[in-house]
């Protein structure tokens, strides 16, 4: 799993990912079946506090290599959506720094 968050500091703010794995369909009654599953996605994830984000994504599944009869790659593909729950503390730069601050000047 990769996945990249674009403006990160920001409260609300974008992000891309890309999972890739192997998978097996499991039946009482017949062999197991391995495949590969490839999900692309996009989304928006909202920074509610420093060690929590919430996230909300949607893509695309790819299966390949099924071969249970009745059950083909195109049949297991398609659309999904997915929210998640991350915990954890941010040690990255969490505040975006535009620049070097110039001290204010005041005149009396």
């Amino acid at each position: 799993m990769v996945q990249y968050g674009f403006k990160n500091y920001k409260s609300i703010h974008p992000q891309i990912g890309f999972e890739i794995g192997r998978g097996r369909l499991d039946f009482n009654d017949t062999k197991d079946d391995r495949i590969l599953v490839m999900q692309p996605s996009a989304g928006v994830e909202i920074n509610v506090f420093r060690w929590f984000h919430l996230g909300i994504d949607g893509g695309y599944r790819f299966v390949s290599d099924a071969t249970t009869p009745g059950l083909d790659n195109e049949y297991l593909s398609g659309w999904f959506g997915q929210a998640t729950l991350k915990f954890g503390f941010s040690w990255g730069n969490y505040r975006h720094k535009k620049g070097a601050k110039q001290p204010k000047q005041y005149e009396d």
